[in-house]
Formats: C-alpha cells, sequence, structure tokens
C-alpha cells in the first residue's frame, strides 16, 4: 500500500514564502492593471462630456469591454518570471503556453471591439435593413481573420511550424478573393455609395439612357425604378464606375427648345418671339429666360428660345412641360403659325 505524506505547516509556510515575490507581482499587475483601466475611462468620461461625437462613447465602451480574465493571464504571465528557480524550475513550455493564452484572450477581446467599431461605423452611414447584413459579414471576416491569426501564434509559440499554415491561409485567401472578386468589389461600392452620398434612396438618377427613382441599396445591387415602371437591377461595381447623373438638388430645370416656322416676313418672326414670351410668362412655375430667331432663309425661320421649370420632382416638371408645349402650338395656330 502506498502512503502519501502530507506536507508540514512549516513547509507549506517556507513555500509561500518563496513564492511570495511571484504572489506579490500578480497582484501588483492585477491592480496596475485596474487603476490604469480606471484612469482610462474617468479621462475618456471627461472628454464625452465636452463632446458632441459619439465616438468617445465607442471608446469607453471598448475598454470597458475588456475584462478579467485577459487582466488575470497577463498577470500570471508576468508573475511566472518572480518564481524562484531555487523554489520551481518553471519550464519554458509554460511560458509559451502563458503567452499563447494571453494573446488568444487578447484577440478573443479585439474581436468584441472590432464588432462594436463595425456596427458604429456601418449604423453611420447605411440603413438599418441594408446594415444588418453588412454587418453580419464585415463582422464574420474580421473574427475569422484575428482567430486564424491567434491559431498561428498559439502553434508558434507550443512549438509548432506555422508557416506552413501561414502558406495555406494564404492560398485560401486568394483563391478566396480570386473567386469572389466580384462580390467583394460590389460590397466595397456599397460601402462607398453609402459614405460619398452620390445619391440616396428616394432620388431620381439617370444612368445612360435610363432614368428613375432609388428604390433601395443593397449589399450587392441596388434597385431603380424606371419612368417606364420596370425595375432596374444595377450592380454597385457597374454604378460606381458610371457617370451617375442625380437630379435630387435640382430646382429649377432648363429647356433649351428651337422650332423651325414659314416666315416670308420679318413680321411674322418678330410675332413669334412676342408670342412665346407671352405664353412663358403666363404660366405658373415657369421662368422665362430668353427667345430669339437663330437663322434665318429666304421663307423659313428658326426660333431658339430657354426657360426653366420651377419644379422639385420630375411629375411636376412634365406636367409644365407638357402645359408650355401645349398652350404655346395653340396660341402660334391662332395667329396662323404653323411649327415645321
Amino acid at each position: 500500500m502506498i502512503e502519501f505524506a502530507l506536507p508540514s505547516a512549516k513547509e507549506v509556510s517556507e513555500f509561500v514564502l518563496a513564492i511570495s515575490p511571484a504572489l506579490l507581482a500578480f497582484i501588483a499587475s492585477m491592480l496596475v492593471i485596474k487603476i490604469f483601466k480606471f484612469f482610462v475611462l474617468h479621462r475618456l468620461a471627461k472628454i464625452a462630456k465636452r463632446t458632441k461625437t459619439d465616438f468617445d462613447d465607442l471608446l469607453i465602451s471598448i475598454v470597458r469591454g475588456f475584462g478579467w480574465p485577459l487582466y488575470a493571464l497577463l498577470s500570471l504571465y508576468i508573475a511566472l518570471y518572480f518564481i524562484p528557480t531555487s523554489v520551481v524550475e518553471v519550464p519554458a513550455i509554460a511560458f509559451k503556453l502563458s503567452y499563447a493564452l494571453v494573446v488568444v484572450s487578447f484577440i478573443y477581446y479585439l474581436a468584441k471591439s472590432a464588432e462594436r467599431i463595425v456596427h458604429f461605423w456601418v449604423g453611420k452611414f447605411i440603413p438599418e435593413k441594408t446594415a444588418k447584413g453588412l454587418v453580419s459579414l464585415l463582422n464574420n471576416a474580421t473574427k475569422l481573420f484575428l482567430w486564424g491569426l491567434a491559431l498561428i501564434i498559439l502553434l508558434a509559440n507550443l512549438g509548432f511550424d506555422a508557416s506552413a499554415l501561414i502558406a495555406s491561409f494564404g492560398i485560401v485567401g486568394l483563391a478566396v478573393g480570386f473567386a469572389a472578386r466580384n462580390i467583394i468589389e460590389d460590397i466595397f461600392s456599397c460601402i462607398m455609395i453609402y459614405v460619398d452620398k452620390p445619391f440616396e434612396v428616394g432620388d431620381l438618377i439617370a444612368i445612360g439612357n435610363d432614368m428613375g427613382i432609388v428604390e433601395k441599396i443593397g449589399i450587392k445591387s441596388t434597385r431603380i425604378r424606371l419612368l417606364r415602371g420596370e425595375e432596374l437591377i444595377v450592380s454597385n461595381r457597374e454604378l460606381a464606375k458610371s457617370k451617375v447623373r442625380n437630379f435630387r438638388k435640382v430646382r429649377k430645370w432648363r429647356e433649351l427648345v428651337t422650332i423651325n416656322i414659314e416666315a416670308p416676313e420679318t413680321k411674322v418672326a418678330e410675332n413669334v418671339l412676342k408670342v412665346i414670351e407671352r405664353v412663358l410668362k403666363s404660366i405658373k412655375l415657369v421662368e422665362f429666360e430668353y427667345a430669339c430667331v437663330k437663322s434665318v432663309s429666304a421663307s423659313k425661320a428658326s426660333i431658339e428660345f430657354a426657360y426653366y421649370v420651377v419644379a422639385r420632382d420630375y411629375a411636376s416638371y412634365a406636367n409644365v412641360l407638357t402645359e408650355v408645349n401645349l398652350k404655346l402650338r395653340k396660341e402660334l395656330e391662332k395667329i396662323g403659325i404653323k411649327i415645321l
């Protein structure tokens, strides 16, 4: 029968006394970290009171997010260096393992902080419906990168050759990046659309020969309701490369019109100019600019005139345009003028 002899009280007290520098180092490290965190939070709280931005509130939440497991592991790693070799010979693997645990714990809290930063940044520029999917995507990508880094550090500290793993991650990253190149471009284009704001939901825009109202800006594509009624779906990548005309800030629509009339006499052209000016000045929401005879021939005259339609939306503009064209034609017919 094997008997185990318990250490005496003297032996226990001598052992505790011998490792007391390590215990004191552990406690001191915990206190220093806690005090440092307290002063950082106190300083940030003062700054937050003086500023109107919520970025300092984000910093406070990030600092508060780092918890006691990280502090305990870091303090333990520091305390290992204060254990006398005459009492206990700490193996090298213990230092490596404790260091790896500190790094893994730090990356865990770093990933949590990255989530807060992504949510804060995306929420600043992107609507909630679109932001949910984008935040989830960016968070997963960030976590994948950080935990991959943590795995490499852990294996390297445990004595494994991490170069092969790094090479594997690099190859996989290149393959995924190449395969999802268009999707990644669409996502970054979506972010740039929301940050740069060349257009927003509800804006009337024109892309090439297509004109319509932006209904939704998604992660991968933007949906536009064309004036004819159909829905146009354009990838954000294509939109970022296209010339987009935005009519959101249009206060006045300028119209430049040229008409050809039969004018065997100068007086006919003069009468037409007077009719055009009178008609345009009589219509609500229209600002007359000028009317002139652009060119003349033996029996014809080319009349050019310009005016502004004061309208914020396309429907009002189109209604005024219709009124101008019909009323002008009617008034010219009254004096016997036929538009060629």
